[in-house]
């Protein structure tokens, strides 16, 4: 939930800021990285729903 609520607000900055998002002066650029990555090691809301949902039938 946390790496979702990053990626959201990451993208959101950069929009406010638009072109002056992506670039080195603006450091929004970093937070958007920063969230993917987050996604990518820790997973997104979906997949950790799915592991969920997978032990709980698997405890039935």
């Amino acid at each position: 939930m946390a790496a979702r609520a990053a990626s959201e607000n990451a993208k959101t900055c950069v929009q406010v800021h638009g072109g002056m998002g992506f670039t080195w002066e603006v450091d929004a650029h970093l937070f958007l990285k920063r969230a993917w990555i987050l996604e990518t090691l820790f997973g997104n809301l979906d997949e950790d729903a799915d592991l969920i949902a997978l032990h709980v039938a698997a405890s039935l």
